[in-house]
This record gives C-alpha cells, sequence and structure tokens, in this order.
C-alpha cells in the first residue's frame, strides 16, 4: 500500500467511519516500517513540525517501578499536521511505569502499539447527588489558558472503573473525545502511533482522584511562550528518540 499522506481527509463527523479510516491508516505505517522512518526522520528539517514536538517530565509513576527523575519524560513526536483534513499523526514514547490522570481528549483518535505494551482503563463518572457539593477543586497552571476562560466545574463526585484492557504490539483502537480513561505504561521500548481527528471541544478535562483536583487541558496556542518552552524539544533529544525507536526495530 502506498501512503500519501497529502492525499489523506479523514472525516470525523461519523465517528465510526473516522475512527475505522484511521485504524486502517496507522496499521498500513506500523506495516511500513519504510515509510513510517521517513516520516520521522524529515523531522529533523522540519521547523515546524519539530516545534510541536514535546518531552514532558511525568512524576506519576507507578509505586513498585523504580525510576530516575530524568527518565521520567514522555516524549511526542508529530509525524504530520493536517487538521483541516482531519489529521495529525503522533509517535509517542512514554516513561516506564508512568500513568494519567482521569482524562478525555479535545479531539477522537485512533491508536496502535508498535512496541511494548500498556494498560487500558476506562472510567464512568459517578454524578453529584441532588444537593451534593462538589468536593473536587481545581488546580490550573499559569499560563495554560492564556486565550480562554477556564469552564465551568465538573459536576462528577468520583469515577466508577468501567473497563480495563491490556495491550501489546500489534494492539489498536479508537477512542470518542468523550471518554474518560487511563493508561498505565508497563515495559521500556513503549511506542504507540496516533492519528486524531481536529479538536472537537474547547478544552479536555483531567482528574487527579489522590488529591480531589482537576485541571483543563487546551490548545497549544492557549499556552504561553514560557510553558511551551518547559516542554519543548530540542534537535539533540529528538535524535535521541530517534536512536531509541531504531534499537527497539520500531523504524
Amino acid at each position: 500500500m502506498t501512503i500519501d499522506l497529502e492525499r489523506v481527509t479523514i472525516d470525523w463527523t461519523a465517528f465510526e467511519d473516522g475512527a475505522q479510516q484511521s485504524l486502517e491508516l496507522i496499521q498500513a505505517l506500523a506495516d511500513d516500517k519504510t515509510a513510517l522512518r521517513n516520516l520521522v526522520l524529515r523531522i529533523a528539517d522540519d521547523d515546524r513540525l519539530l516545534s510541536m514536538c514535546e518531552v514532558h517530565q511525568h512524576d506519576e509513576v507507578a509505586d513498585e517501578v523504580d525510576i530516575a527523575a530524568e527518565d521520567r519524560r514522555v516524549h511526542y513526536l508529530v509525524l504530520h499536521d493536517a487538521l483541516e483534513r482531519g489529521i495529525r499523526l503522533r509517535l509517542l514514547e512514554p516513561a516506564v511505569g508512568s500513568f494519567n490522570p482521569i482524562h478525555d481528549h479535545r479531539y477522537s483518535f485512533a491508536s496502535i502499539l508498535l512496541s511494548g505494551s500498556y494498560r487500558h482503563s476506562i472510567y464512568s463518572p459517578i454524578p453529584l447527588a441532588l444537593g451534593q457539593s462538589s468536593s473536587w477543586r481545581c488546580n490550573q497552571q499559569d499560563g495554560t489558558h492564556e486565550e480562554f476562560d477556564l469552564p465551568s466545574a465538573p459536576d462528577f463526585a468520583g469515577f466508577a472503573p468501567a473497563w480495563v484492557q491490556d495491550y501489546r504490539t500489534g494492539s489498536s483502537y479508537a477512542m470518542h473525545h468523550s471518554t474518560l480513561h487511563t493508561v498505565t505504561h508497563g515495559e521500556p521500548d513503549t511506542f504507540s502511533l496516533m492519528l486524531r481527528s481536529e479538536p472537537q471541544k474547547r478544552a479536555s478535562v483531567l482528574a487527579e482522584p489522590k488529591s480531589q483536583t482537576y485541571w483543563w487541558k487546551f490548545s497549544r496556542t492557549s499556552e504561553g511562550d514560557q510553558h511551551l518552552s518547559k516542554t519543548a524539544m530540542s534537535k539533540t533529544q529528538f535524535f535521541q528518540m530517534v536512536a531509541r525507536m531504531e534499537a527497539a526495530g520500531v523504524i
């Protein structure tokens, strides 16, 4: 299969249709290491794509995992960006043992695990009872919503686990933007490929049950320069990630 992303448009109006087309596309890329490698390597010569790549410090790590602070990083590459055609293609490398707060997304997406493993948990919100006040408090960082006012406080009392699935190399799935979930990453050399839609809403919510706090994630355009500079990926970090993907046999 010849893969020409410049000719691809994905219509996410109907989630099932957009998800199916996206799953077929990322499966084809996962099966074609040459095409995937070319998409990765061209980032080095594309200032716009490189500026969209990020490294996030991930302090939430499972208790049983002994991992140095400098290794608690999640790396994101943007391989192709054409949201006007329903496409942003990202390649992710999580930290070993890291896990997310419970969250949804601003966009729907499809994902395939290129190597490694993780556990995916889906949650249902527990609504507030009649007359019940929320015990959750907002913990929004400065510089994360410069263009937007914060949405109204979520009306949940908590979350109930609804479904758990372990994924390994070759597993794929699609997720609607309204789904609340967490991902726990299980082993070294875990890489996944994600194809996301254009934004479906202004902000996604992230919630940490232990601290009873929540915050909102907006687009990059709403984040200040100081905040963006903390997560910017350098070219050295990019080539280090490339080397790890080569060693893992991903590209």
